[in-house]
């Protein structure tokens, strides 16, 4: 082995466990390492493929791009970093212009005189391909979507670059994971990254989530996937984590987006995708149905003022998970949808208008059903982001004949510029039962300027004539209890269900939130509107920022070139299932059954 040069290195592994010590070498076109000298490779990256540069600010690191990602080195001082540049300059540099002509002696010949491909020449295949893949990544990126629209064509062309990356990606990462030969060098490198994640087999799945826990636990710590996603034999797949994980210290500067617009309409502004998670709004509306246990013990009371102090407190659970969450949903396109089958119930989410941004809601259970729609105002005031949720949210328990009418509070999200960000839910809500004048009044306690975030929620239950009968009191974001105001007797109603483990680094994300943006293969028959389609935010998840960018920015000015179409022909838009009555979005009906009839037709294009 003609080694070139040799030594330890930090290489930054993930935002879990930061630089990690390994020792390195250089060697017959390979740059190998392994955690201690002598000890078991850990990974290896092909010269032919990789390029090397300096860290633009910090002159203890150099920067390799494999021609997938990019991998982060740092020397112990100047000198040794320079040292390690030219090295692998002059390595890259010699590697490139062997490549030029087929390498030799990598065909030979068996007993019976038969041409055998080695594993060697199998990986200098892999390599040249994963060099052409990040080429056409980087050309297709670089095609202004202005030129798109004027070329369907090429519109055309540039669809199939992408399916072919990601069939190419899935089918390299294929045939490295099989491992046909023990001696086979890989093109590309096996990373410690989370950062960079492909899907395993199911056997590596169980292992996947525990890596997240314990580096100790770690056997393989190079593996390149978090992904978590189980099968099981009910309706509902489930995984433990996203498959990209995200540094939850990570800091934007929100101030270059929002400085020229105080006390503006936010609705309209164009935000970075980097501000988004990765599920779409109608998704994050359909959470409030993630203690519908809360609702079917209601219909189990005979007393309706105790129904009422207990649908109010389920009002209450939509903020359950919010005071970690300051990131924003994706803003659902015009038509876009989301169905969710869970627990006992199924719910429809429908982007029923553009301007204004209206999400319109229906779920359905043999007990109960509940209904609502939501036009979100937001403005940005300087030191804080202001939210006014405007629509109303409807139960009904159908075996007891209530109807409960009620909207939601505002909310603040203090901290934008400076200091720790924190929500603040805020202001009087009144819950109705229509069907017996009786009327519950809750008062999301705002944060004073002395106060600590305390985020009470207190409330009286009151008959038609208002006569108290039922006190309610808690926090929003971690239990509500219901007090019987002539007994004394407390009883809580709910309370927080655990965060799963590591759900920081998972965007803040509860259990369902996690689950519900699963990719569309786990249900079949979606319709084509389905959130789970999108684009943009399937490679925010996946941790592909770049794609993220440029997906939302098409799939944008593809909405503006519809509705400018529409504007021209004097077309008025409507919705597929949903229709206003009287300020209220009503569903129509009829999903389900085109879905289990799989004729979902005159559906919209917007992907």
């Amino acid at each position: 082995m003609d080694i070139t040069k040799e030594g330890m290195l930090l290489k930054w592994t993930n935002y879990i466990y930061g630089w990690k010590k390994r020792y390195f070498v250089l060697h017959d076109g390979l740059l190998e390492y392994c955690k201690q000298k002598g000890n078991p490779l850990k990974g290896k990256i092909s010269l032919s493929t990789m390029s090397v540069s300096k860290h633009p600010k910090k002159d203890l690191e150099l920067i390799v791009d494999t021609g997938t990602h990019k991998i982060s080195l740092k020397a112990a001082n100047a000198k040794e970093a320079q040292e390690w540049f030219l090295s692998l300059k002059q390595a890259t540099s010699k590697e490139f212009s062997h490549s030029l002509s087929f390498p030799s002696g990598l065909i030979r010949r068996d007993s019976n005189e038969e041409k055998v491909i080695s594993s060697d020449i199998l990986a200098y295949k892999v390599g040249e391909l994963w060099s052409v893949y990040a080429m056409m990544g980087e050309s297709v990126d670089n095609i202004p979507i202005i030129i798109r629209n004027k070329c369907p064509d090429l519109e055309k062309a540039i669809s199939l670059c992408n399916t072919f990356k990601l069939l190419a990606s899935e089918t390299l990462s294929l045939v490295e994971s099989t491992k046909p030969n023990t001696n086979m060098r890989h093109s590309v490198e096996i990373c410690d990254s989370a950062s960079h994640s492909m899907q395993y087999p199911q056997e590596n799945l169980i292992k996947a989530v525990e890596e997240c826990k314990s580096e100790e636990s770690i056997k393989f710590e190079d593996a390149r996937s978090h992904y978590s996603e189980e099968t099981h034999e009910d309706i509902n797949p489930h995984r433990k984590c996203l498959p990209y994980l995200r540094n939850p210290n990570q800091k934007y500067n929100i101030w270059r987006v929002v400085k020229d617009s105080v006390g503006k309409e936010l609705s309209k502004i164009a935000v970075p995708v980097y501000f988004n998670e990765p599920i779409s709004f109608l998704q994050r509306f359909c959470e409030d149905m993630t203690y519908n246990e809360v609702l079917l013990s209601a219909c189990e009371f005979d007393d309706p003022l105790l129904r009422l102090a207990y649908v109010a407190c389920f009002g209450v659970t939509s903020y359950a998970s919010s005071h970690q969450r300051n990131m924003k949903p994706f803003n659902p396109l015009l038509g876009e949808t989301y169905e969710l089958v869970k627990d006992g119930f199924r719910i429809l989410a429908e982007q029923v208008s553009h301007h204004p941004p209206i999400s319109a809601m229906f779920c359905e259970h043999k007990k109960y059903t509940f209904s609502g729609s939501v036009d979100i105002k937001t403005s940005f005031k300087g030191t804080h982001l202001n939210i006014i949720p405007r629509g109303k949210y409807i139960v009904e328990l159908l075996d007891r004949g209530d109807r409960y009418v009620w909207e939601k509070p505002h909310t603040n999200v203090h901290n934008i510029i400076f200091g720790k960000m924190y929500v603040d839910h805020f202001g009087k809500v009144e819950v109705v039962n229509e069907s017996t004048g009786d009327r519950c009044v809750l008062n999301y306690h705002r944060k004073g300027w002395f106060e600590k975030i305390n985020r009470d929620v207190t409330g009286t239950v009151t008959n038609k004539d208002g006569n108290p009968r039922y006190e309610i009191f808690g926090q929003w974001n971690h239990s509500m209890y219901v007090r019987d105001i002539i007994t004394k007797k407390e009883t809580m109603v709910w309370q927080q269900i655990p965060y799963p483990e590591g759900y920081d680094y998972n965007y803040f994300f509860t259990d369902f939130a996690i689950n519900s943006n699963l990719p569309p293969e786990n249900y079949q028959g979606l319709a084509r509107t389905d959130s789970r389609f999108r684009p943009d935010q399937r490679a925010l998840e996946n941790g592909d920022l770049k794609l993220a960018v440029s997906e939302k920015n098409r799939l944008e000015e593809k909405q503006r070139v519809a509705r400018r179409i529409r504007e021209e022909q004097g077309i008025e838009y409507i919705p597929r299932w949903f229709r206003e009555e009287n300020g209220l979005w009503i569903y129509n009906g009829g999903y389900w059954e085109a879905r289990e009839e799989n004729n979902f037709v005159d559906l919209m294009d917007i992907f």
